[in-house]
């Protein structure tokens, strides 16, 4: 056997001599109503150093030693209490222990009191309070309160809204590769918030947070690297930031990768990759995303063409009010394509589009209206619609301003002026409602 494999050997067994050995000095003091002793030996319980593994040991050492006024076991009592490990769930006997804790000042405790007040877990929801206990946690120098009183600041729950103080919080945080507070100290960098727009600034924490997993964080980057915000613009650098946020299951960031792929831009062009990132968006409720992959069922775009699939995603995109994709879920209606025909629903999705100011929504609702199709037939609010469309502008104007002609010549003069009034009328309420 090698020299060095002796050597590890023996520094192996000497560590495991040295834990049982410490496992049964602990016992042997705690046994003796030691405190320190008792928790540490509901460690050696927890992790099996120099003992079998046993919750319901773990949590009976810790009850010893917190019942003489052990911080740290009164602590890890309330969270064997919170998580139920070696004990009956009890959040309200986990509130209980950990403000024994917290009131010794054990920055842990109070760190950990402030979100059971901030979640109303075990007590009564309190957000002052949690802002209250963070601080003393934070003052001590306990990273995850100080980002959670960060966070307090940035959003005015439980004490006043400011954002410089958030961003003063956040930084000693991300001081101490805090990741949630290096992404938000970026962010506030990015987007001028308490502190004075810096996008390189924006760039280095997002980086720092990244580098440890943050998935909002890589997100960020990858924008960064597209647009050239605060680093030099780079597709590639971009597409592996996105893949990172995108294998997390951040939405956006997948819709982003799927783009990429569809352009070819920072990496070959390949639409049934495309097509996979967009469904992954899609699936989480990405309107956006939901769109694009109707429009690759529809089209047979990295996909088979499936006009069912097609009409259940844009469905899904109309239903979170996507102005286009309720213009195209009533042309499914309209056409049968995906799903039954139903001329009336087909109307009832165009009016939902118009409103929002889709001028083929207008155009084609002006189609229906002229030829009584899921609608009582009206030249004059076909009129109307087309007037509407032609002044939005659509995909087709010329088809536009040909439907237009043809139902003009269908009024009289004086219905023509009514139609145009009635026009005139909604643009100008929607556009002042655009400002």
């Amino acid at each position: 056997m090698p020299q060095h494999t002796h050597s590890r050997l023996g520094a192996a067994l000497l560590v495991a001599f040295a834990v049982a050995t410490a496992a049964v000095l602990y016992r042997k003091a705690a046994e003796q109503g030691d405190a320190i002793a008792q928790y540490n030996l509901g460690v050696c319980y927890t992790k099996g150093d120099g003992v079998e593994k046993d919750p319901a040991e773990v949590v009976r050492w810790w009850k010893k030693a917190a019942e003489q006024g052990d911080a740290k076991a009164q602590c890890a009592l309330a969270s064997a209490f919170y998580y139920g490990e070696g004990v009956e769930k009890n959040p309200a006997e986990a509130v209980r222990w950990c403000k024994k804790a917290a009131e010794q000042g054990y920055a842990k405790a109070q760190s950990a009191l402030g979100f059971y007040y901030a979640l109303g877990i075990g007590v009564e929801k309190n957000v002052a309070e949690a802002a209250r206990w963070w601080k003393k946690a934070a003052e001590q120098g306990d990273a995850k309160a100080q980002c959670a009183l960060a966070s307090a600041f940035d959003n005015g729950e439980g004490v006043e809204k400011n954002p410089a103080e958030a961003v003063r919080w956040y930084k000693k945080a991300a001081d101490q590769g805090n990741a949630i507070a290096q992404f938000a100290l970026g962010y506030a960098f990015d987007n001028g918030e308490g502190v004075e727009k810096d996008p390189a600034e924006a760039v280095r924490w997002y980086k720092k947070a990244a580098d440890q997993g943050n998935a909002i964080a890589q997100n960020n980057l990858g924008v960064c690297y597209a647009t050239g915000e605060g680093v030099e613009k780079n597709a590639a650098e971009a597409v592996r930031w996105y893949r990172k946020a995108a294998d997390q299951g951040v939405a956006e960031a997948q819709k982003q990768l799927a783009s990429h792929f569809v352009q070819g831009i920072g990496v070959e062009k390949n639409p049934a990759e495309a097509a996979r990132w967009y469904r992954k968006a899609a699936e989480q409720g990405l309107a956006m995303a939901q769109m694009s992959i109707a429009s690759y069922y529809a089209l047979g775009i990295g996909v088979e063409k499936n006009a069912a699939e097609a009409f259940r995603w844009w469905k899904k995109a109309a239903e979170q009010g996507m102005a286009g994709a309720q213009y195209n879920t009533g042309r499914c209606y309209a056409n049968g394509q995906g799903v039954e025909k139903n001329p009336a629903e087909a109307v009832r999705l165009y009016k939902k589009a118009a409103d929002q100011g889709n001028a083929d929504a207008h155009n084609i609702l002006g189609l229906c209206y002229e030829n009584g199709t899921g609608v009582v037939q009206n030249d004059a609010q076909a009129c109307v619609h087309y007037l509407i469309a032609n002044a939005l502008g659509g995909t087709d104007t010329e088809l536009m301003q040909n439907n237009l002609q043809r139902i003009r010549a269908c009024l009289s003069g004086a219905q023509y002026v009514a139609a145009q009034q009635a026009a005139t009328q909604w643009v100008e309420k929607f556009r002042a409602g655009e400002e």
